[in-house]
């Protein structure tokens, strides 16, 4: 039977409240008999203190085990205690059907950062007067992103080592490192979030001024460098716009040079076919759907078809969508000898040689359709570059969860812009 329940609980309590810090009492009315006693059940029912009145018929309410906000969200838990009401009868019945409770926990700043490292760089050429070092990555799970850090460096660094921009390390105007300083030369720096602080020991590389560049780092699956990620083997994220790509070198030797606006640099294996950037995802594999597509919708459309028209056909191959219904839409009208020359300048940049034209009449002439000339005409005669930029469609094709929607800003780099359609 059902537990009649009213009366006042917090809807909202700090994380690691206390017995003395709030108290709740609520109004308990059975729907037939007396009840011996009650107790709270369900996942948050282990952080609550229960005490049971006969007759008033209420139950009193307090913090009891601490509820510890980060906690929740570790074990990929909403913040909040959520617990219902379970009653024992006098005549033994046990009664469980009450409302679901719940208090939202508030996150307080009850912990100092956790960890300090270099997010990109973190190495300096002995001998280099007042070099970026690198930037800094701060971990503290109570501090929202964008919120400041402060760094606090001892008497003995201050007047060597500097932060500025935030979060850049850097050393100071007129202060280089030695050879003595090789290889690692640390320093200790204090790390505050305006309410708690904590210390850490940074390790800098310091690099022979004769010795050759060290080679550049490509990420293994899972690993991360900066503002690029690597999920998995054929897929990279990078957290920036495609505007902040400033090289992509060709995949050689089982790595690909990826340089990045405002990180050190980073390689991809090989075997990425695929990054996605906040605004765009880049496809680098020359026989995918983005590359077939792009062949075709220029055969049928031209040149400077819309990357957004694209990135639509590149879904709907994604969808099971096949290369001739996608092209089936889309076939122009007018002579068969009109179409096919038209298909050739808009694809291959040029006309037809005379057995090419005769070959595609020839088929259209004994019932092939328009449709299936078009997409073999692209996939074997179109000229196109691998790399193909798809921009995000959204309530279409929204970019995966670890990629941020963004507003595209600022122009496409140089280099890339033979690679962008349109």
């Amino acid at each position: 039977m059902a537990l009649l329940v009213s009366g006042t609980l917090p809807g909202v309590m700090a994380e690691n409240s206390g017995a003395g810090d709030w108290f709740g009492q609520l109004q308990v009315t059975p729907s037939r008999g007396s009840i011996a006693s009650i107790e709270a059940i369900g996942p948050g029912a282990s952080y609550l203190s229960l005490s049971w009145d006969p007759l008033t018929g209420t139950v009193a309410l307090r913090p009891d085990a601490l509820a510890d906000y980060e906690g929740f969200l570790a074990l990929g838990a909403a913040p909040e205690l959520v617990f219902s009401l379970q009653a024992r009868m006098a005549n033994g019945r046990i009664d469980s059907d009450s409302p679901t409770l719940r208090i939202a926990l508030l996150d307080i700043d009850d912990t100092p950062p956790a960890a300090l490292a270099f997010a990109t760089g973190g190495s300096v050429v002995a001998g280099e007067i007042g070099s970026i070092i690198g930037t800094l990555a701060v971990t503290d799970p109570d501090t929202p992103p964008g919120e400041p850090f402060f760094f606090t460096l001892p008497e003995e660094d201050d007047w060597r080592f500097e932060v500025v921009g935030g979060t850049t390390l850097k050393l100071r105007d007129g202060i280089s490192l030695g050879l003595d300083d090789m290889p690692l030369r640390p320093l200790y720096v204090t790390v505050s979030d305006g309410r708690q602080s904590a210390g850490f020991t940074l390790d800098i590389t310091v690099l022979d001024p004769g010795a050759p560049p060290p080679p550049t780092p490509v990420l293994a699956p899972g690993e991360e460098r900066g503002a690029v990620a690597l999920p998995g083997a054929e897929r990279a994220v990078v957290l920036r716009e495609r505007a902040a790509l400033l090289d992509l070198g060709p995949a050689s030797g089982g790595e690909r040079p990826l340089t990045v606006q405002g990180q050190a640099e980073a390689a991809l294996p090989a075997s990425v076919t695929r990054i996605d950037f906040l605004d765009a995802r880049l496809e680098l594999d020359g026989a995918g759907p983005a590359a077939r597509a792009a062949a075709l919708l220029r055969v049928l459309e031209g040149p400077e078809v819309a990357p957004a028209t694209v990135a639509a056909g590149v879904a709907a191959l994604e969808a099971g969508a096949a290369l001739v219904e996608l092209a089936g839409a889309r076939v122009a009208a007018g002579s068969d000898s009109a179409f096919v020359t038209g298909l050739f300048r808009d694809g291959a940049g040029r006309d037809p040689e005379a057995a090419e034209l005769a070959l595609q009449l020839g088929r259209l002439g004994s019932g092939e359709s328009r449709a299936q000339v078009a997409v073999d005409v692209a996939l074997l005669h179109a000229t196109t570059s691998a790399p193909v930029w798809l921009p995000w469609l959204h309530g279409r094709d929204a970019p995966p969860p670890d990629v941020v929607p963004a507003v595209p800003s600022g122009p496409v780099p140089d280099f890339a812009a033979d690679l962008l359609l349109g």
